[in-house]
Parts: C-alpha cells; sequence; structure tokens
C-alpha cells in the first residue's frame, strides 16, 4: 500500500513538472512571432483600419501582393491566406478580422483544389497554423477542439512545444526575433523557379494529365458559407484565381470544369468570379521562366506583375467597364493561345 502510493506521488509529481514544462514553453509559442504565420498581434495593430482582406491558401498567399494593391487601389488591404489553409481556418480568420474592420471588399482566393483537395495531412498543416493566428484563448481553444483531428493532436503539440522550447533559447542567447513581415501585410515574397516545359513532344503533352475535378461537399459547403458570411457583413465579395504557370494549364484537362464549378457557385450568390488563367494578356505578363515559384504558385516577380494587373482589372470593374473581353472564354482557347502551342520552347 505504502508503495502504491509513492508510485502514485511520484506520477502525480511527473505530471505535474511536464504541465508546467508544457505551459511555460506552449506561452512562449503562442506569444511569439517566431514563425511567419503567427500574425496575430500584427493584425490586431491594424483593428479598424483594413478595408480590403484576401483570403485563400497559399497561392493567393504569394500571388496578392498588398503594397502594389493599396498603393493602385488607395485600400488598406492584409493578406489573411495561410499554407494548405482549409476552409474551416478560412471562415475563422475571416470573421476574426469583418467584426473588427471596416470592410468594403473580400478578395477570396480560388486554387486549383478549392474544391476537391481532400488530402488529411494537408488539412491538418493549415490547422495547426491557424490555431495560433487566433486571437484570445477561447478562439484557439474552440478551433482546436472542432478542427484538429484527435489523431493529430500528439504532431500539433509537438510542433507547438519544439518552436516555444526554440523561441526561449533564441529569447536567453538574445537572438530572437519577429518572423512576421508588418510591411507586406501576410504577402510572402518566393524566389522564382523555372517552370519551364523542355521536350521535344510538347505538342503531345497538351492534356496529357487529368486534374482533380471532383467537388468534395465540405468544401463546396465552407465555400458557399464563406461567401455568405462575408455578404451578410456587407462586403463586396470577389472569387480570383491567381495564375498558374502556362505549362501546368498546358499539361492538364479539367480546367474548364474546374472553372464551371465555381462560376456556378459565383452566380448563385450574384459576386464575379475572375480566373487570371483566362487572361488573353498573360503571355506578355507572365514567363514561366521567372514568374512562378512552383508549377501553380507565383513568385516575386510574377506576383508583382499579377498585383499591378489585378489592380487595373479591378478598378475597371468598380467604373462600371465590362472586362469580358479581356478574358478567354474557355481554356482551349487558352492553350490554342499558349506560349507551347507552337511547339518546342
Amino acid at each position: 500500500m505504502r508503495c502504491f502510493k509513492k508510485c502514485l506521488i511520484a506520477s502525480a509529481l511527473f505530471l505535474c513538472i511536464v504541465s508546467v514544462f508544457s505551459a511555460f514553453f506552449l506561452h512562449e509559442f503562442f506569444s511569439s512571432e517566431c514563425l511567419s504565420c503567427l500574425d496575430s498581434a500584427a493584425r490586431q495593430e491594424l483593428s479598424g483600419s483594413l478595408d480590403m482582406l484576401i483570403v485563400g491558401s497559399c497561392q493567393g498567399m504569394n500571388g496578392f501582393n498588398t503594397k502594389i494593391i493599396d498603393e493602385e487601389l488607395g485600400v488598406n488591404s492584409y493578406n489573411l491566406c495561410g499554407n494548405h489553409m482549409s476552409p474551416a481556418g478560412e471562415v475563422a480568420i475571416i470573421e476574426e478580422e469583418l467584426a473588427r474592420n471596416p470592410v468594403k471588399y473580400v478578395i477570396i482566393d480560388i486554387d486549383y483544389d478549392t474544391l476537391s483537395y481532400t488530402n488529411k495531412d494537408v488539412k491538418a498543416s493549415g490547422n495547426l497554423e491557424t490555431v495560433p493566428r487566433l486571437s484570445g484563448l477561447g478562439k484557439k481553444l474552440s478551433f482546436f477542439l472542432k478542427n484538429i483531428r484527435y489523431e493529430d493532436w500528439d504532431v500539433v503539440y509537438s510542433t507547438y512545444l519544439y518552436n516555444g522550447i526554440l523561441t526561449a533559447i533564441d529569447k536567453v542567447n538574445g537572438t530572437y526575433t519577429s518572423a512576421v513581415d508588418r510591411e507586406n501585410k501576410g504577402f510572402t515574397v518566393k524566389k522564382a523557379v523555372d517552370q519551364t516545359l523542355d521536350s521535344e513532344n510538347i505538342l503531345d503533352l497538351k492534356n496529357s494529365q487529368k486534374i482533380n475535378t471532383a467537388v468534395v461537399e465540405n468544401n463546396d459547403n465552407k465555400l458557399r458559407n464563406l461567401i455568405d458570411i462575408c455578404i451578410d457583413s456587407g462586403a463586396k465579395v470577389l472569387l480570383v484565381t491567381t495564375p498558374s504557370s502556362d505549362s501546368y494549364v498546358w499539361l492538364y484537362d479539367g480546367w474548364d470544369e474546374l472553372h464551371s464549378n465555381v462560376a456556378e457557385i459565383a452566380d448563385e450568390f450574384d459576386v464575379e468570379y475572375i480566373d487570371f488563367n483566362l487572361l488573353k494578356n498573360r503571355n506578355e505578363i507572365f514567363d514561366d521562366a521567372v514568374s512562378f515559384r512552383g508549377k501553380w504558385s507565383l513568385a516575386d516577380t510574377g506576383a508583382e506583375a499579377f498585383s499591378l494587373e489585378f489592380s487595373k482589372i479591378f478598378n475597371l470593374r468598380e467604373n462600371g467597364m465590362d472586362i469580358s473581353d479581356l478574358f478567354y472564354e474557355t481554356y482551349e482557347q487558352a492553350k490554342n493561345n499558349s506560349v507551347y502551342a507552337k511547339g518546342q520552347q
């Protein structure tokens, strides 16, 4: 009996030590800006001043240059997009900002897999980053319990704890610095990686692969919910697909179906959907060699060019101009005018 009591006391003492240890380093993580996604304090500093919000996943994060958009449109924008941002994460982040800002416009980034992706590991990664972005313990805990799967708790805990320990060490050594780029307000600068197709059989590669066009019901519902929340707030909503590399569009079939799925939702809510993959002069603006960091994501130079073009077209819309002539109606038309339609590059 005495031995049992000793074991019980030792176990309780061990749990207390682990709890204190965890609490300290988790606090170090959540109160820090050790990662670029930990922008809760930065957004709080801008509370009450933001009138344009951009929400979505990594394509939007790397595409919408807030400095250029602010200058060209005369707005105060923030790019809320995040790596592998899940639909639930988009809703949680946008609700927080709509509640504390006089938002006039919400730009919803539509990625190639917005309606179709099902990779649970990717979703877990996106939700893992969303938790610390929310303000207040209540919001963090609520989102965690609703959206982090039980089987991922160990990964989430170890990730937060590890970064908390590194942050504490950096503070002790005097090497801690904020990773949050306040100047770019959520826009992430990435260097270009050449995406040019180099093949003697370029014409044969057209539509040689099939993009996933399946609509996942949960993703569809979350996008509708996101649009509904933004409209109810009084903001004008615009759905936007940033350009993918010309090579990616050329290789894959199914783009028109993807576009149609999103356009149908846009029509239901009476909001506009602009797909910059269908921009007629895209080959004059973007170059696969220097404009992209990945097959579907813009690099710094591409984001600069896109943000200027987006701002120009946005202004035309706001002034009541018809922009339909600036875009092809189908991806087949766009591919027929692709740089790869001429054959070997």
